[in-house]
């Protein structure tokens, strides 16, 4: 077995949904991406800038998930493969 070429095998990889954020933006719901409420004030839930940001529902709002190329192990076979849990060590 060989360590995983990513991230130097420590098993995780950077969320591609947020790009390691944690976070992702979208439009507010309370105004519509417009900045302001019905009276023309402020909008109080964005702020006036129209985008709500949330966690990422991917990563969790960590920024990172488990590593796609060796499922979180840390290593892959010579193959480039993740190890086989049920084979023999």
């Amino acid at each position: 077995m060989a360590t995983c070429p990513k991230r130097n095998g420590d098993g995780f990889q950077v969320c591609m949904t947020c790009d390691g954020s944690g976070e992702i933006e979208s439009t507010c719901p309370e105004c519509d991406g417009v900045g302001e409420d019905d009276l023309h004030d402020t909008c109080p839930e964005c702020d006036g800038t129209g985008e709500a940001v949330d966690e990422c529902p991917d990563c969790e709002g960590v920024g990172e998930i488990l590593c796609r190329a060796c499922d979180g192990e840390g290593a892959v076979t010579d193959g480039g493969s993740p190890p086989d849990p049920s084979a023999p060590d």
